[in-house]
């Protein structure tokens, strides 16, 4: 089930270009992708119910782990956090002053469930100052799916923002019978009606583990499989500036280099 998988595996080689730290967080993070893979092989084609994904996430205990490395960024909600914490988008393939320009907030919803024209960005740890969206992506240096440069922005949330937070697979069905809208896969949220009621979409990793590809039962039928990936913070309307560039990986970069950069 790798294709499902909510965080590359790393090589022993890579590992040792990381902090013994985010080493740390690293190995609770491939325990959350063995989680996800259990509840895939549970689900298998035929859906799940949302409480019993939520139930095997709860009882695999990294969201315990993951607090107790003080990366509680990951596992809890947005609200309450400190207004200097950030959060993390990676621009591929683009120069840096291209900024925000294609981002225009959100049209539509795709077959997965994911809105069309938004922004994802990952909550820094504010330990390490990394990343799930970084650390997701730095593997995968010199994949054509993600072509260089890659430019490192933050963002801030502003405190009136209206966050929608989704902590589980429940929440996560909860938000699809609130804004249903039919595709051909199942039941998915309709984005551009959740925008007219919410700025942001936080979702945990919890939530990522317990839904990454899995199609929910619930009483509109068929749920349409997710994949997130990593923790995320969804912008149903774009940011108001083009953050702060904090790092800037040209193509001749090696892979090894983009590990220790974004491993500290």
């Amino acid at each position: 089930m790798a294709d499902i998988a909510v965080f590359p595996r790393t090589s022993r080689r890579e590992d040792v270009l990381v902090s013994t730290y985010l080493q740390s967080v690293l190995r609770v993070l491939q325990d959350a992708t063995d989680t996800s893979d259990q509840l895939a092989n549970l689900a298998g084609t035929r859906g799940l119910l949302a409480e019993t994904a939520d139930g095997l996430v709860a009882d695999s205990g990294f969201r315990a782990q993951l607090e107790a490395l003080g990366a509680h960024e990951l596992v809890g909600p947005l609200q309450g956090r400190t207004p200097s914490q950030r959060q993390f988008w990676v621009q591929v393939g683009a120069t840096s002053g291209d900024g925000l320009c294609a981002l225009e907030g959100v049209i539509g919803s795709d077959q997965r469930g994911k809105p069309t024209g938004a922004l994802f960005t990952s909550s820094e740890v504010a330990r390490a100052g990394f990343s799930m969206w970084s650390l997701y992506l730095a593997p995968y240096w010199g994949s054509w799916m993600f072509p260089p440069p890659w430019h490192l922005r933050a963002f801030m949330i502003a405190p009136t923002s209206r966050v929608l937070e989704v902590d589980s697979a429940r929440a996560w069905v909860e938000l699809v019978d609130a804004y249903p809208l039919e595709k051909d896969r199942g039941w998915v949220p309709d984005w551009l009606t959740v925008s007219a009621h919410y700025d942001l979409v936080h979702l945990t990793l919890p939530a990522v583990v317990a839904m990454q590809g899995i199609p929910f039962e619930g009483i509109r039928g068929t749920y349409a499989s997710t994949y997130w990936d990593v923790e995320t913070t969804l912008w149903l309307r774009a940011p108001s500036n083009d953050g702060v560039v904090l790092d800037t990986l040209p193509a001749h970069v090696s892979k090894e280099e983009v590990m220790s950069r974004w491993g500290r």
